[in-house]
C-alpha cells in the first residue's frame, strides 16, 4: 500500500516444542499511521484489533507533551514525544497475553524504541522499532545505540519505516543505513516469503510525479534467523 504501511507480520514462533508445550505465534505489526493526533491513534488501534495483531510499533505518531491515549481497543500504548506535531514520533502498542509479555522498554531519541519480547516457552527477542524520516541523517545513530544495547545471546528484530531501499541504496544515506544494519547481522525477512498482490514488488510507497509513478521500499522487518518467523507479509489495515 502507499503511505508507508506494512501491517501485519507474523512471528516470532519456533519449532521444536517441548513435550506438553504448544507453539504460540505472535502477530507483530509495523505501521506508519501518518498522524496519531485528533483520534488517529485510536483509529489505528481499532485497525490493529480488526487485523488481530498482538503487538507492534506505530511510526509518525506526531504526539507531543505526553498527551495521548494509554489504553484503547484492548491495547496498552507507550509513545515517545515527537520532535513536533508535524513530523516523527513512535509508539509501542500491545495487548495482554498469558503466553508472552513485553518488558524493558527504552526510548532512544524521539524515533527509536526498544523492548524485550519474552514467551512462556522461555524464549526472548530484542525488538527495535524505528522511524527514520526522509533525508534524516541523525536517527541512524539512535538506531545503532539501540542495537548495541541488545542483551548478549538475545536475537534482535528490527521493524519500522526506514525511508531507504536497503537492497539497492539510491544514496550515500541509504547505503549507510544498509551497512549499519548489516553489521548487526540483520537481513530483510520479506524476501523469504511470497508476497500477495499488490505487494509482490515489495514497494510500500508511491507518488505520481510529473506524470510518472515513483515507487520505493520504506518498510521493513529485519531479523537474523528466518526460522523465527512463520510468515512476513505486507497488508493494508
Amino acid at each position: 500500500m502507499s503511505e508507508n504501511a506494512a501491517p501485519p507480520h507474523n512471528g516470532p514462533a519456533r519449532g521444536g516444542e517441548e513435550e506438553g508445550e504448544k507453539t504460540t505465534s505472535i502477530r507483530i505489526a509495523s505501521y506508519n499511521i501518518r498522524n496519531g493526533r485528533a483520534g488517529g491513534l485510536e483509529a489505528a488501534l481499532r485497525a490493529m484489533a480488526q487485523a488481530n495483531v498482538d503487538l507492534g510499533v506505530f511510526q509518525e505518531t506526531k504526539l507531543t507533551d505526553g498527551i495521548y491515549t494509554r489504553q484503547s481497543s484492548g491495547y496498552q500504548v507507550i509513545a515517545s514525544d515527537a520532535p513536533s506535531k508535524h513530523q516523527g514520533g513512535i509508539a509501542v502498542f500491545w495487548r495482554d497475553s498469558p503466553h508472552w509479555q513485553i518488558e524493558a522498554y527504552q526510548a532512544f531519541g524521539p524515533n527509536v524504541v526498544s523492548f524485550q519480547l519474552t514467551s512462556g516457552r522461555r524464549e526472548r527477542w530484542y525488538v527495535v522499532g524505528a522511524y527514520i524520516p526522509p533525508h534524516d541523517t541523525a536517527t541512524l545513530e539512535y538506531v545503532s545505540k539501540a542495537l548495541e544495547a541488545r542483551p548478549e545471546g538475545v536475537d534482535p528484530i528490527l521493524i519500522g519505516d526506514l525511508n531507504a531501499n536497503l537492497a539497492d541504496p539510491e544514496s550515500a544515506r541509504a547505503g549507510k543505513i544498509a551497512d549499519t544494519l548489516a553489521a548487526h547481522g540483520l537481513e530483510d525477512m520479506f524476501g523469504h516469503f511470497r508476497q500477495r498482490r499488490p505487494y509482490r514488488d515489495g514497494n510500500t510507497w508511491s507518488m505520481l510525479r510529473q506524470g510518472r509513478l515513483i515507487t520505493s521500499r520504506c518498510d521493513y522487518l529485519l531479523g537474523v534467523d528466518r526460522r523465527t518467523f512463520l510468515n512476513v507479509c505486507l497488508k493494508a489495515p
